[in-house]
């Protein structure tokens, strides 16, 4: 929540179908802020970058940061597509590091601070990825920064 408004993630999937032919679907992905704590009244901004900028000042998200830690870093990750490789405790990615070879004392906690919040995450060698990222296989270290509300460049912390 900042300054009283829920902040929420709207993924919106259209289903068509054509007579004879294959389905088609469409998928879209969304950021908002529901002013009234209501589910189905909010106000759509696109990225969460934009929907946090209208939903208060720099001092709230950074309180809110603070206040949250956790959903905060989901949220962060979710909007950068890192959700399912985020480093935190009992995850996958986790799972995926320790048996890399990473040890689970060498992986800093998610850390917030005015500046950021920073965290962890892992890159896989995956020639199957939608998207490939470009970045060598291993765990990195981000910071979402809060004077420009994005993703700062991840940087190598250890190479697999």
């Amino acid at each position: 929540m900042v300054e009283g408004r829920t902040i929420v993630w709207i993924l919106r999937q259209e289903l068509c179908l054509e007579e004879y032919g294959d389905a088609g679907r469409t998928v879209s992905e969304s950021w908002g802020y529901s002013p009234t704590h209501e589910p189905d009244r909010f106000r759509e901004y696109g990225t969460l970058g934009n929907a946090l900028r209208a939903a208060g000042p720099q001092r709230s998200i950074v309180a809110a940061a603070m206040a949250s830690r956790d959903l905060f870093l989901e949220m962060v990750a979710r909007s950068c597509g890192l959700h399912l490789r985020l480093l935190v405790p009992g995850s996958v990615a986790a799972q995926v590091a320790v048996e890399r070879g990473s040890e689970p004392t060498q992986i800093p906690p998610a850390e917030v601070d005015e500046r950021g919040l920073s965290f962890s995450f892992i890159e896989m060698d995956n020639a199957l990825a939608a998207e490939p990222s470009g970045r060598k296989p291993g765990v990195y270290r981000a910071t979402y920064l809060f004077d420009a509300l994005e993703l700062s460049e991840a940087r190598l912390v250890t190479a697999w």
